[in-house]
């Protein structure tokens, strides 16, 4: 039974499965759902991350911390994906729970692509870092 997936990689699987979402909710102009998923794949990318590495937060501005302690600031991940991570936390944040908030499909759209960008920096560290 070699071919099981560990936590790490369970979570990343699920990273690019909420792009996907994200991907369906905007082609569906769902657009304030698509920006929480893009959120979300981000989220889960950063979890996998942290659990390979044995970190452990509970909150979502905690991750955004931690995240810029541990993997920016020694140069390990660069930083426009910190600000990536943290634009996106702040949309979700609008999307979810301001009402009157709106955001266009092309900026949505360019989100996505910016969340697709994270994930794959975040698996091009993990598979090149393998199990620590």
């Amino acid at each position: 039974m070699g071919n099981e997936l560990k936590e790490w990689e369970r979570w990343l699987a699920r990273s690019k499965i909420t792009l996907t979402a994200a991907q369906s909710l905007l082609e569906q102009y769902l657009l304030a759902d698509s920006v929480s998923r893009i959120y979300y794949a981000m989220f889960y990318a950063t979890k996998a991350l942290f659990i390979r590495d044995n970190l452990a937060v509970k909150k979502h501005a905690a991750i955004l911390s931690l995240f810029g302690q541990k993997y920016v600031r020694p140069n390990i991940i660069a930083p426009e994906f910190h600000q990536m991570l943290i634009k996106a936390f702040q949309l979700r944040q609008k999307s979810d729970y301001d009402i009157y908030w709106e955001i266009s499909a092309d900026d949505v759209k360019a989100d996505l692509n910016a969340a697709m960008q994270f994930v794959a920096e975040i698996e091009r560290y993990l598979t090149a870092n393998g199990d620590k």
